[in-house]
């Protein structure tokens, strides 16, 4: 029995696909991954948070993408994905005219500023929700050069910025809970002022 070829071999020929729909799926190994439909929560928080960061003049709207930016990533763990869908992305404005046909980021392109997943609800950390948020996506942000990954965990009411990437992770780790100002790396985000709550729990 003849096996039938993926219409996708390679990650390179579905980014390469410029007329297909956009979907929510990730790439893994020739075969595209549909992911589960957002909570209300999640979807809440990851645009509230974007309409915070762009409407109080830290980016420009076109520059705070949430659940449509597709990133190119290299596989760390056997079953990882190639590509990821996170809940927000922070371009650099070089991006505009780089992802004008497909808002896909490449290895060609640059990294982006900022990369944060909320948290999907969980039963155990065993679940492979949080073991992506919390253990693979990191590893895989930071062999892409994203300067900062946010977990943003409403389960357990905890922000985690990291920071610093390198081949085996971000090096630096910080921990925000309740009315604890979250502190970002960024130059941009030098002025900062949300809490943990407010991020978690957000009041537009």
């Amino acid at each position: 029995m003849t096996q039938a070829k993926p219409r996708y071999p390679t990650v390179d020929d579905y980014l390469d696909d410029k007329t297909s729909n956009f979907e929510r799926v990730e790439y893994c190994d020739g075969e595209l991954i549909p992911l589960m439909a957002e909570s209300g929560e999640n979807d809440y928080i990851a645009i509230s948070l974007q309409f915070y960061l762009a409407t109080r003049g830290f980016f420009p709207l076109q520059l705070v993408r949430a659940h449509s930016c597709e990133l190119q990533v290299e596989k760390f763990h056997k079953d990882d994905h190639q590509t990821r869908l996170p809940d927000l992305v922070i371009l650099r404005p070089e991006h505009i005219e780089l992802t004008r046909r497909r808002l896909s980021i490449r290895f060609a392109h640059p990294a982006p500023l900022l990369v944060a997943e909320v948290v999907s609800p969980y039963n155990s950390t065993k679940e492979r929700s949080y073991q992506e948020d919390y253990i693979q996506r990191p590893y895989q942000y930071a062999m892409r050069g994203i300067p900062e990954y946010w977990i943003i965990d409403p389960q357990s009411q905890v922000v985690i910025v990291r920071s610093n990437p390198g081949a085996s992770g971000y090096a630096k780790f910080q921990e925000f809970r309740d009315n604890d100002l979250v502190r970002s790396q960024l130059p941009e985000l030098a002025g900062l002022q949300l809490t943990a709550r407010q991020i978690l729990e957000p009041q537009i």
